[in-house]
C-alpha cells in the first residue's frame, strides 16, 4: 500500500527533539512524522499525516484535535484543522503537539478509547 503526505497544518511551536515523544508516531492506518516548510523567511516544523487516502489522513488529524481538546479540558483556542495535499494555507501553532500525536497514536489502538476520546 503506497502512502501519500498530507499537511495538518499543525506547527510544531516551543518543543525540542529530545522530548520524551518524539516522531515518527504509527499506528496501523497512518503515520505522523514532522516536514520543514519555508514560511515567508522562517521555517516551520509541521505535522505532517502518511496514509493511503485523504479520509484516513482527516481521520489522523481529527484524533491529533481531540487530544488537544483533552489536553485542554475543552476546546482548545484554534479552527478544526482541514488535510491538505500541498503546503497549507495557514499555520496552527500548537504547544506540546508531539504529546498530542503520542495521545492519538495510544487511542488508535483500540476502538473503545477512540470513541472515549472524541466524546
Amino acid at each position: 500500500m503506497k502512502r501519500q503526505r498530507y499537511f495538518t497544518g499543525f506547527v510544531v511551536s516551543g518543543e525540542t527533539f529530545q522530548h520524551p515523544f518524539s516522531p515518527p508516531f504509527e499506528s496501523r492506518a497512518w503515520r505522523i512524522v514532522t516536514d520543514t516548510l519555508q514560511d515567508g523567511n522562517a521555517e516551520e516544523t509541521v505535522l505532517v499525516v502518511e496514509t493511503s487516502d485523504m479520509d484516513r489522513a482527516q481521520y489522523a488529524s481529527d484524533m491529533i484535535y481531540a487530544a488537544f481538546c483533552l489536553m485542554n479540558a475543552g476546546l482548545p483556542p484554534f479552527d478544526f484543522p482541514q488535510v491538505q495535499e500541498d503546503k497549507p494555507n495557514s499555520f496552527i501553532y500548537t504547544p506540546n503537539a508531539f504529546f498530542a500525536c503520542e495521545i492519538a497514536r495510544r487511542a488508535s489502538r483500540r476502538h473503545v478509547y477512540v470513541y472515549a476520546l472524541f466524546k
